[in-house]
Order: structure tokens, then C-alpha cells, then sequence
């Protein structure tokens, strides 16, 4: 670990500041203004390295979040819906017709499977997947009566069982441990295959996850047929990973070790993840919260601290 001389301190900051007042005029929204940062920096207190160091490496860290606001997210519900939901679909469609390309054949085969889905957002009503639901209705313009809830699912509705449903659609944001999406199989889906078991497909379709967590929620580890992501967040999006894409930076002068050291330490005060559940490491919020496998520095409200980006419970 090293300490920045404080000619680098104030060009690499002047620099991150330029890049951040652009990302909170633009893709920010006019989140994380100039006296927000300035709240966030004064957590770092130089007990790992020198004050001006830490905050360096903090506004660093800070430019390589990757925040997704309601009109890239809508963008990810379309893709999720085009590229996991429809194309599927249409091409085994085509394969069962003799790979017809007549489209009017291919719409209506492809309406009938439609109605016959039902899409169903993962977890209870407090959590981000049923609010997702609104979000991939309005980005698709699909109708209202192929969206449900768990509720009415094992209440057993008419229209929402089969046989007149043939699959069910979870909905997710972020998928980084498999954890959750793990519990919510058991606790939440389990009940839907023990009652109507192999006569329903249930898919899980996030838009972010990463290749780990993926391949535990695989059968038979789970309840789900299939899982599938728009986005595989590989290796390199973990923070202070022997891969990580963000170091070494600002032409060598940022290393991962001083990096890590200081996140490390202020995580430690923060969460019992000091780099996010799981060690995930992430630097990704949402317009609507920001995940817990994220780093605390960005996102915990524990004791004194001023988060920049505030997850919400």
C-alpha cells in the first residue's frame, strides 16, 4: 500500500470529479451531486493510508459504478423478454413447423404460447421483483392478463393454472450468489411443482447475474427448468479480484492493494460483508435501490456513516 503524493491526489481528483459531475448530469439523474460526494468523502479519515489517498481511491471507485436508472432498466426488460422469452420460443416454433419462415404462421403459434405463459415477479410485493413487473409491461406493452402473482397461482385461478397455463416466468433484477433466488425456490416456487408438477415450465430470467450463481440455481439444485440472464457479470466485475477490470488505473498510480485495504477497512465497520454479501465486490445500484452484494462504502446508513448510494431495507 501506498500513499499518493498530493500533486497526483489533486490531478487524478480533479479528474474523477469532471467524470462524476457528467454522470450525475446524465446517467445519475442528478444523483450523487457535488456536496452528496463531498458528505460521502468525509467518511474516509486516513486510517488506512493518508485522507487525501483514501478519497482518491473512493472517487475512483465511485466512477466505475455502473448504475442502471428506469430507462436502461426498461432497455434490459425488453432484451430479457426478446432474447430469453421470445426468440426461444419462436425458433423451436420454427424447428416443430419444418423451419417455416412464414411469419403469420410464426405470430400466431407465438400468441397462443403467450397466452399460455404467465409472468411473476420473485419474492414478496415489498421486493424489486413484482415492482419489475410493472417496469416489463411498460417497456413490452404486453397485456395485463399474462402477469400474475403467487397468490393467485396457488389459489389456483382459472386463468392462471394450468392446464390453460403451460409456464411461469420469475422475473428478477440481480442474481449474484443464487442464494435468494435459492430460498424463494424453495419457500415460493416449491409449492407450484408439488401441485402441479411437470405440467408447468417454471423459468428464471434475471437481468444480472453472475456465472457462479447461475450455475447453482441449475436443476436439480432448484425448482427451476431454466435459468438465464441478460447479462453474466464474469470475474472481472469483482472490485479487488486477481481479474478485476478497474486495476491497476490512472496509469498505474491506483493499485488493488490500497484499493481493497481501504475498502476492506471501512466495510468492516459497516457490514459483516465488508465487501459486499457474498464477497461479491460489486459496484452496481438501480434507480431503486442498490444490492447488498455491492460495496458498503457505497450503499450502508450503519452508525455515522453517509452513504452516496442508500440501499433501502
Amino acid at each position: 500500500m501506498t500513499n499518493l503524493s498530493a500533486d497526483d491526489c489533486k490531478t487524478i481528483g480533479d479528474d474523477l470529479r469532471t467524470k462524476l459531475k457528467i454522470l450525475s448530469g446524465t446517467i445519475w439523474q442528478a444523483r450523487a451531486n457535488s456536496p452528496q460526494i463531498d458528505s460521502w468523502l468525509a467518511n474516509f479519515t486516513g486510517e488506512v493510508v493518508a485522507t487525501d489517498t483514501e478519497r482518491t481511491y473512493a472517487l475512483y471507485l465511485l466512477t466505475r459504478l455502473m448504475y442502471y436508472g428506469q430507462r436502461e432498466i426498461r432497455a434490459l426488460l425488453r432484451a430479457l423478454y426478446r432474447d430469453l422469452f421470445r426468440y426461444p420460443i419462436l425458433s423451436e416454433i420454427r424447428r416443430a413447423n419444418g423451419d417455416t419462415k412464414d411469419s403469420v404462421l410464426l405470430n400466431n403459434l407465438f400468441e397462443q404460447e403467450l397466452q399460455a405463459t404467465r409472468f411473476v415477479g420473485l419474492g414478496d410485493v415489498a421486493t424489486s421483483g413484482p415492482m419489475l413487473l410493472y417496469e416489463l409491461r411498460l417497456a413490452t406493452e404486453l397485456r395485463d392478463d399474462v402477469f400474475t402473482t403467487l397468490d393467485a397461482i396457488l389459489a389456483g385461478k382459472a386463468s392462471d393454472v394450468p392446464p390453460a397455463v403451460k409456464r411461469y416466468v420469475f422475473i428478477d433484477d440481480l442474481c449474484a450468489t443464487g442464494d435468494q433466488a435459492t430460498g424463494y425456490s424453495r419457500d415460493l416456487v416449491e409449492p407450484i411443482r408439488s401441485r402441479y408438477g411437470s405440467s408447468v415450465e417454471l423459468l428464471y430470467f434475471v437481468m444480472f447475474a453472475t456465472a457462479e450463481a447461475l450455475g447453482n440455481l441449475m436443476p436439480p439444485a432448484t425448482n427451476f427448468d431454466r435459468v438465464r440472464a441478460v447479462h453474466v457479470l464474469d470475474e472481472s466485475f469483482k472490485s479487488f479480484g486477481p481479474n478485476s477490470r478497474y486495476f491497476p488505473a490512472a496509469d498505474g498510480k491506483l493499485d488493488l492493494a490500497t484499493g481493497k485495504a481501504t475498502a476492506t477497512r471501512y466495510g468492516a465497520k459497516l457490514s459483516g460483508s465488508p465487501l459486499g454479501y457474498g464477497n461479491c465486490q460489486l459496484l452496481l445500484a438501480f434507480q431503486y435501490n442498490t444490492p447488498d452484494n455491492t460495496l458498503p462504502i457505497i450503499w450502508s446508513k450503519v452508525g455515522s456513516w453517509t452513504p452516496i448510494f442508500e440501499r433501502r431495507s
